[in-house]
């Protein structure tokens, strides 16, 4: 199985150790973990800056 999760607004490293650590301690990541191959790819995508018009 494979998760690709986007977060907008933090660093590229930020967001794997964020993806890391919610996958550790979910409760549905460890229920199946060891049964169910998961692949996770995680992208910081930069907010686009807001120009006031």
């Amino acid at each position: 199985m494979a998760l690709a999760i986007s977060i907008t607004g933090i660093s590229q490293a930020a967001a794997e150790a964020l993806v890391a650590t919610a996958h550790r301690v979910c409760p549905y990541s460890n229920a199946t973990r060891g049964n169910i191959d998961v692949q996770l790819s995680t992208q910081a995508i930069q907010a686009a800056a807001h120009v006031a018009a």
